[in-house]
This record gives structure tokens, sequence and C-alpha cells, in this order.
């Protein structure tokens, strides 16, 4: 079955379950998916259901598009069968489609299910109508990463149970469920039986109790995932389960709701032992809480099925510490659950692609799984999210009305970062064009002086980091900005402009290279601006009459990585920046710089090495099985802080090419060193798997 829809589908055939996964496409740039059907089909007539969701509103992970579907079955090399105005189709009875929460801006909606409502088998053709054709105007490009792996569902611990008191109407569900009132209750009173029960239970996990509004009951997935949800029960007719999931446990229960946001499902129950898997959106979560709107009945199972992205586990590392060892551990696990349809900066609250995130996600898969094909096409998708101004959408496939210009400026970072350890000069030939007319509108706006303005118009959000005065203030602001630059903007663009300058040194375009070159060491010039003598260090923001305002260790990290810092004041610079005196700290997102600036100085590796293990050797002795989005964990981000975060990943790229020491130097590893640092960490043996193959140390 080939297959394409607008947003997501699952297929069935003789009802049973046959296939999943649209890849996350743009809807002028539709992908379709290749899935072998036979093992459902049968001889002679085959009945296939394909089941469609579809958005119909933009946010960070899907734009609208048009709703449709297309599909074709083939046997023999022939097409037996395809979509066209002979199909029927009909808005799914089970589904609210209007009145549903959202999840997050950025993961659109949440569902409600009623099993009651779902079509009798086999459905009566009187429910059902000739679909629509819809014209559409080029070629359909087949998927370019391997399927997703639908795992098992995962065992979910009871952590917790009792009766549940609701609150006032009104609220959204994961309101609801954040602020009605729990009575904590003995598992032998509620359950009639001894022990920790766990689920899945083949005979069932039988609850009743004399009061309250229903049983709630806490389970523990036992390490982070990202899957979908599926749910076995024996309840009442018409029973109302909310579903609420997390990663927080600090409210003691799961934490869903936050700011608006509602990390809750709604189910209504059929009568008897009845099962549902929602196909159509992936949950990240430890926790999940079943608000049970019945004193009486029985749960066979209800968590999640992992939804995997296939990593290649040939690369291997031995660190000669334990603490270290354990370090890189979780950085796989976390860098593995941010890896989907492209790569995630979480799997809980967003599940979206951006540049910066995603480039520091790319160096360490290249390490940890030899994974080239997801990086590609996740570049692939960014690119295509350009605009007339120069500067890419903020998450792509999404659509928002903010973008980030210095992730715009990531992109072609990690385009040159991706020909550099693939050798895919291919690719890097094909999205030459975009990264020149993201340079060409960046330099377009370098100011007389020298010196790149900040972005002052709405819609233009000038975020460094999540620092005090680097993340950019007001997202949604309706007013401009006051005239200033910005030196993380311009050391940003110089690592564009160098990364950019390398692409067309490979490619066989040496003017280009020189020309680009040229235009980021008379931007490094420039940044003299920001020189305070008296501080002995570079401010980040310069106004237009000369005055200098904000210290950061990113600031000078950047400059540093850079090269624009003069050769004289390099070392000391690097040593202000390790000890971070009268510097403001840098959270986790940007950690990455300040570590490659510290490691280009002699003697210093030991102390990046000695940080790595106390910041996220902290995290695991907080509990961590995953690496947070900041080391605030959970409390951070008004109580939405992520606690499985793909750019905390980079761990393992500091151990691989700084630790072990294998490092590229020319494109596809046609040339690298191996120099490892002398770190005080011992890395004994290694492998990388390159596009030539393993390539181990010793």
């Amino acid at each position: 079955m080939h297959i394409s829809a607008e947003h997501q589908y699952a297929a069935f055939v003789n009802g049973t379950f046959a296939a999943l996964g649209q890849y996350t496409d743009l809807p002028q740039s539709k992908v379709y998916q290749t899935h072998d059907i036979s093992p459902a089909a049968a001889p002679g007539e085959n009945q296939l259901w394909v089941r469609v969701y579809y958005q119909g509103t933009d946010s960070l992970t899907w734009q609208a598009g048009r709703a449709g579907l297309l599909f074709a079955i083939e046997e023999g090399g022939a097409v037996v069968c395809a979509s066209g105005a002979q199909t029927l189709c009909a808005p799914a009875p089970a589904y609210d489609s209007l009145g549903v929460a959202r999840l997050t801006t950025q993961l659109g909606f949440s569902f409600t299910y009623h099993q009651q409502r779902e079509w009798p088998a086999p459905v009566p053709h009187s429910a059902l109508c000739c679909a629509v054709p819809a014209p559409r105007t080029g070629s359909l490009k087949p998927r370019a990463i391997p399927h997703l792996i639908l795992r098992a569902p995962a065992a979910a611990a009871v952590q917790s149970q009792g009766v549940f008191f609701s609150g006032p109407p009104g609220r959204t569900p994961g309101d609801a469920c954040q602020y009605a009132a729990l009575a904590y209750r003995e598992r032998e009173a509620l359950f009639c039986r001894a022990g920790r029960p766990a689920l899945p239970d083949a005979r069932g996990l039988s609850f009743e109790a004399a009061e309250g509004d229903g049983v709630y009951l806490l389970l523990d997935l036992g390490e982070p995932l990202c899957g979908l949800l599926t749910l076995e029960l024996d309840l009442p007719a018409g029973t109302r389960v909310d579903v609420a999931f997390g990663e927080h446990l600090e409210d003691l229960r799961v934490r869903s709701g936050i700011d608006g946001r509602s990390f809750c499902a709604v189910y209504y129950a059929a009568a008897g032992h009845r099962s549902f898997t929602h196909w159509f959106k992936r949950l990240g979560a430890r926790y999940l809480q079943l608000y049970i709107h019945a004193r009486r009945g029985t749960v066979h199972y209800a968590g999640l099925r992992p939804v995997e992205y296939p990593v290649n586990p040939r690369p291997q590392l031995a660190c000669g510490d334990r603490l270290h060892t354990a370090v890189f551990n979780a950085a796989k696990a976390t860098l593995h659950n941010c890896m989907h349809e492209h790569f995630e900066d979480c799997p809980w609250r967003e599940q979206a692609l951006y540049a910066m995130d995603s480039r520091l996600q790319m160096l360490c898969a290249y390490y940890a799984f030899g994974e080239y094909r997801l990086a590609r096409e996740s570049i692939r998708l960014l690119g295509r999210s350009l605009r007339p101004d120069g500067l890419l959408e903020l998450c792509s496939p999404g659509k928002d009305r903010v973008t980030i210009p210095s992730f715009t400026l990531a992109w072609p970072c990690q385009l040159a970062d991706y020909v550099l350890f693939s050798g895919d000069v291919a690719f890097g030939e094909e999205m030459l064009p975009i990264a020149l007319r993201i340079a060409q509108a960046a330099l377009g706006r370098v100011a007389a002086s020298g010196l790149v303005p900040a972005y002052t118009q709405p819609g233009c959000w000038n975020f460094y980091e999540w620092s005090p005065g680097l993340d950019g203030g007001e997202i949604h602001r309706t007013a401009p900005l006051p005239a200033r630059f910005d030196a993380p903007l311009s050391a940003f663009l110089i690592l564009a402009l160098q990364s950019i300058s390398r692409l067309c040194g490979w490619l066989g375009k040496p003017d280009a290279a020189a020309g680009l070159g040229a235009a980021a060491d008379r931007l490094g010039a420039a940044l003299e601006a920001f020189w305070n003598e008296s501080s002995g260090c570079y401010a980040a923001y310069l106004s237009p009459g000369g005055s200098r305002a904000h210290y950061a260790q990113l600031t000078q990290a950047l400059i540093l990585c850079s090269g624009a810092c003069p050769a004289p004041r390099r070392s000391g610079l690097a040593r202000r920046l390790l000890q971070g005196e009268g510097l403001l700290p840098l959270t986790l997102s940007s950690c990455f710089f300040r570590y490659e600036a510290l490691l280009a100085e002699d003697g210093l590796a030991p102390a990046v090495f000695d940080e790595i293990a106390r910041r996220w050797g902290g995290m695991l002795l907080n509990g961590a099985r995953t690496f947070w989005e900041t080391e605030r964990g959970a409390e951070d981000f008004h109580r939405a802080g992520s606690l499985c975060h793909g750019w905390s990943a980079i761990p393992i790229y500091f151990y691989f090419a700084y630790g072990l020491g294998i490092r590229p130097t020319q494109p596809g590893f046609s040339a690298y060193v191996v120099a490892p640092a002398h770190t005080g960490v011992s890395f004994p043996s290694g492998s990388v798997l390159t596009p030539g193959g393993l390539l181990s140390i010793p």
C-alpha cells in the first residue's frame, strides 16, 4: 500500500491494524509511505479502512494544509485498488471534532473519544458517502527515513490509588484533573488484593469504592517514553475516563494543567471488556493518571505503546569512569527519545523541530548512532520553510507568528556539519542556494558601521538562550523594539558564514568560499565595538549611542568560537569564561558553545569534563532517567520544565570528539584526527559509524 494523508492516518485490513505513520511533511511538498499489508490480507475480497486525523489549524508541528487521503494498493506490480471518487468516507463518529482542548500550542489538540459511538462491523453503506476528488499539483516524494517501530505496551506499575472528588465544571480536562480533590486509599481496600499491582494484568485489576466521584490510579512507566495511548478496560457504558499524562509528580499527582495547557485525553467507555489505542498523536510521559468516573470496574491495561526511531547499536564508547558512563547512557536515552519523524526538542510538551536544538542533537546522533538520514531530512524540512525575508519558520513543518533569527543562522552550521560527517556533498549542493539566501538576507542588514542590528520588528524574537537578558523578552509583541546591536547575533552570523564558506570549499567553489570568509572577517573586526577594556570582556548589547550593556558567558563563548577575539586576548578571555566571575552563567541550552571555546585552549579540558560530571551527574543524583531542559527541572518555565530535552544530550558529542578524540576533518571522514584531549577521564575505547564503515579506537 502506498499512502499519504493530511495529517495522520491509521490503516486497517479486514479489521486488523496494518499501518500508520505519515511523515510530518509540508502541505506543498507531500510525502507518501509504502507498507507491506499482506500479513493482514486474505485470498479473495478484502476490506481496507483508513482513519485519518486532520488537525485543521497551524501549530509548531503541522501546517493546516487541506484535508485529504491518497492511497493505492499494488499486487504483483499492478495497482488493484486506489483512492478516487468511488472511495467511501464519513466523519469518524467516535471522536469529537469540536470543543477539544489543546494539549499545547506546539502540539495541537488532545482528543475526546466515545467508544459507544464506534461504527459497527460491517459498517452500513448508508452511513457513508463518496469521496470528493481534490486537485493536486506536483508529485509526491517517497518517505526518505525508516518507518518508526511500534513496540508492545510498556509495563506500568500502580504508584498510588484512591478516590477523587471533581472540582467545579467549566475547566479544561487538564485543569479538572489538576485541581480534583484526591483521597488516598489502601490497595487492599480498593482492589481487594495484596501486593503492588502492575499492568498489563491478564485477570484484570478490579476496583470497588464506596465513595467519591470515581477512582484514580497513578501509573509509573519506569522511564520517560514516547508512544501511543492504549487502554484495556471493563467499565459500565458511558463511563468517562480522564487520562492525564506527563513527566512530573511534584504536585503529588501528574501535573496536567499548566497555564492553559491541558495534558489530558478523555475516553468514554462502551460496556464490557474493550480495548482502545489512539493512533494519531504520540504522547511523551513517564506517568499516567486515570480518573475513572465510576466506583466499580476493571483495568487490564493503561499505558503507552512506545514508538521509536530505529537506530544502529554498533557505535560504542567505553568511559573509564562510572559517573561519566551513567551520563553517557542517560544522554543516549534522552537523544533517542527525541528522534521520531524528525529531531524533536522534547517528546512531552512540543515535539518540535528547531534549527538550534536539532543542530546539537545531530552532532550527538552522528557519534551515538551513526545516524545521517534523519539529520538530512530534518535539515531539508527546515530549509523548505525559508520565508521571503530570508528567515526560517520558528519550527518546521509548523507555522507560527514569530521566528528566531539566531536559529535561522544555526541552519547553515548544521548543514555544513552534516556534509562533514556524512560526506553527502550532493545534498550540500542541493541546499547551498538556501544557505546563500540566508547569508545574503543577513548581510543585507549590516549597517555602515559594520555591525548587525537586532531585529526590531514584531514577529522576530531576539532569543539567544534561557538566561535573563538573553531570552529575547516578550515573544508576541506588537510594537517595534528600540534600535540596538547584538553581539550574539553577529557571532552567530559569523559562524553561519564560516560554515557556508567551508561548504563552498568542499563543493569546489573557491571564489564563493573566499568571499564569505572575508565577510565573516569583516564582521569579526566590527565586534571590537562590544569590547569593554575595563571589564575585560565583551558586552552583549550596544546602543546606537555607543553604550554597552549585559555581560554573559554566552557572549564570550560565541565570540571565541567565531574566531573574532584577537589572538593576544584569547587565552585570558577563555580563562575568564571558565571562571565566570562577573558573567551571567549559561543554561544547558548553550553549554555547547562554552565547552567548544574552552576546549580550544590547552589545559582546560579537565575543567570541562568536571563540569559535565557535576551538572549532568547532578541531574542523575536527583533521580533523572533522561536529562532536563534546564537544571531547575520541572519547576522551570512556570512549572512546565521538560525532563527529557534533546539539547541536553550534548555530553555524547564531547565524549566522542574530545574524550575519545575522533573528529572528521574532511567530508565523510575521508580525513580525520584521533586526538584525545587531556580530560582527566579515561576513554579507553570506542567506535564511530562513518559512511565508510565502523571506525574503532584502539
